[in-house]
C-alpha cells in the first residue's frame, strides 16, 4: 500500500531511509505508544522482510486491532501472509534448444512453517530428457529419451532476524534407454544466507547433483559437486546488483568455473505497474571438452540488456515478465 508507506515515511522518515530495516528507529516509538497504528505497520514491514518473517505476525495482528476492516489491515495482512504461510506449488519448466535438447521438469513444491524460526520442505520431481536418436547427446546406446523422478526433503533454520541455514537431501534415479551405469544417486544441498547489513546480502552454498544436461550425461552417470557464491547489494530503493561466483567439479575428472554479474535500476514504480532496467555479464569456462554431452566451453563471454516488469492485475493475480537482448561468443566463434 504506497500511499500508506508514504504517510508512515512522513512519520517517521528514519526508519524509511530507503526502505531499509530500521526497527532500532522505530522501536522507541513502540515503546512510547505500543498500540500507534504507524509504528506497528512499520514494524511489521520490516520483519516480515527480515529471515524470521513470523515475528512480524503479532504487529499485523496489532494494526488489524487498531483499523480492524480497514483496507490498510487487509493488504498487510495479505502481504505477510506470502512470506509466513506454509504452502504447495506445482512448477513446470521446459527448456528447448538449437541442438534439439528438450527438457521437461515438472516439480512439486511443499514448505511448512513450524514456529518462528523453522520450515521443512520437499519437493518431488519426475523429469524428461530427450534429444535427436543417434546424435552427440542421445544415450550411449543411440536412445532419444531418458526419465528421472527426483525427490529431496530438507529444513530451513533462521538462527536470527538476519542469518538463514538450509540442508536438503534426497535421491534420483532414472529409468530409459541407455541407462547403463545404475540408476540411483544422492542428492543433497547445503547452504547459508546472511544479511550483513541493510545493503549487503550474502549467500554460500554447496550441493551434489546429476549433471542433467542431455540424455546422454544422465545415461554415463555423470554428477557434479558445487561450490556456490553469491553477493545481493541494494544501496538504496532505485539500484540492486548480483554477483554469482559458482565452481563445479565433474564426476569425469571436468572443472568449471562460472561468474555472473547483473545490475538493474527501478524506472518506473506504480501500484499496478513496475519496470526495471539493466545488463548483465556472464564469462564461462572449463577445463577440458570430453564430448560428454554437455557443454564445454574454454572461453564463454556474454553480456546484454535486461527488463524486468510486473504488471498487477489484481490484489491477488499479477503477471511477471522478464527479458533479455546480448551478444555472444566462445573460443570456436569466429565474430561475437
Amino acid at each position: 500500500n504506497l500511499s500508506l508507506i508514504a504517510a508512515a515515511r512522513r512519520a517517521n522518515p528514519t526508519v524509511f531511509v530507503a526502505g531499509r530495516q530500521n526497527k532500532a528507529a522505530n522501536a522507541p516509538l513502540l515503546a512510547a505508544t505500543p498500540d500507534d497504528f504507524l509504528a506497528n505497520y512499520t514494524q511489521a514491514i520490516a520483519l516480515r522482510q527480515s529471515a524470521r518473517p513470523r515475528t512480524a505476525l503479532p504487529f499485523v495482528e496489532t494494526v488489524k486491532r487498531v483499523k480492524p476492516d480497514s483496507k490498510d489491515a487487509t493488504v498487510l495482512e495479505k502481504g505477510t501472509k506470502v512470506r509466513t504461510d506454509s504452502f504447495v506449488a506445482l512448477e513446470y519448466v521446459r527448456n528447448d534448444d538449437s541442438d534439439d535438447l528438450v527438457s521437461s521438469r515438472p516439480t512439486l513444491r511443499a514448505e511448512l512453517a513450524h514456529g518462528e524460526a523453522l520450515h521443512f520442505t520437499a519437493e518431488l520431481g519426475l523429469w524428461d530428457h530427450r534429444a535427436p536418436a543417434g546424435g552427440p547427446f542421445a544415450t550411449i546406446d543411440g536412445h532419444d529419451s531418458l526419465s528421472e523422478t527426483r525427490g529431496l526433503v530438507g529444513l530451513r533454520y533462521a538462527s536470527s532476524l538476519r542469518t538463514e541455514w538450509a540442508v536438503a537431501a534426497g535421491h534420483s534415479s532414472i529409468d530409459g534407454n541407455g541407462n547403463s551405469n545404475g540408476d540411483g544417486v544422492t542428492l543433497w544441498r547445503a547452504g547459508v544466507v546472511h544479511r550483513a547489513n541493510d545493503s549487503l546480502r550474502l549467500g554460500l552454498g554447496f550441493d551434489h547433483d546429476r549433471l542433467a544436461i542431455s540424455p546422454r550425461s544422465l545415461s554415463l552417470g555423470l554428477t557434479r559437486d558445487g561450490a556456490l557464491g553469491h553477493l545481493h547489494w541494494t544501496p538504496d530503493m532505485n539500484w540492486t546488483g548480483d554477483l554469482q561466483l559458482r565452481r563445479d567439479h565433474y564426476s569425469d575428472s571436468n572443472n568449471s568455473t562460472d561468474w555472473y554479474a547483473t545490475v538493474r535500476r527501478a524506472v518506473v514504480r506504480q501500484p499496478r505497474f513496475s519496470l526495471d532496467l539493466g545488463a548483465a555479464l556472464q564469462l564461462l569456462s572449463h577445463d577440458e571438452d570430453f564430448g560428454n554431452g554437455y557443454y564445454a566451453p574454454d572461453d564463454y563471454r556474454r553480456y546484454g540488456l535486461t527488463a524486468l516488469a510486473y504488471v498487477g492485475l489484481s490484489d491477488n493475480i499479477g503477471l511477471s515478465m522478464q527479458g533479455g537482448l546480448g551478444r555472444q561468443r566462445d573460443e570456436t566463434f569466429t565474430s561475437w
